[in-house]
């Protein structure tokens, strides 16, 4: 069986990283490079370590890479790219909504994802960010 993210390809060129802090924190634009990313808490031995999408996304305010390694954004942008094909030159809007407490005692941040295909090869040219 093949995992979701096999067919993506690599190569970003940098970029500032997301740290979801505020709820309705957006990131806005265009899919520049998308590769996975092994969990960095895992030992680097281990061949089962957790994997995530990363993707790098031209905004209004310049290169983002986003890292999906909390839960549900992974889960977001791995049933993103089951349902439309995540690729590079599409539009996405990666949304916080906020922490939704669990059982337990502990917390999950949420987030919603939405992703068109495109076929500009700017930000700019048949989408306004925000």
């Amino acid at each position: 069986m093949s995992h979701p993210f096999d067919t993506l390809q690599s190569g970003g060129s940098g970029g500032t990283f997301i740290k979801w802090e505020e709820e309705g924190q957006q990131v806005v634009g265009i899919i520049r490079s998308l590769d996975v990313v092994r969990d960095h808490f895992a030992d680097p031995n281990d061949k089962n370590a957790a994997m995530h999408p990363r993707l790098t996304i031209d905004t209004k305010d310049g290169e983002k890479i986003v890292t999906c390694g909390q839960a549900q954004l992974r889960s977001k942008v791995i049933e993103a790219h089951q349902q439309h094909g995540l690729n590079i030159g599409d539009h996405i809007t990666i949304t916080y909504t906020g922490i939704e407490s669990l059982k337990g005692g502990k917390t999950m941040k949420c987030f919603m994802v939405a992703v068109e295909e495109t076929t500009s090869s700017s930000v700019w040219d048949d989408k306004e960010p925000f």
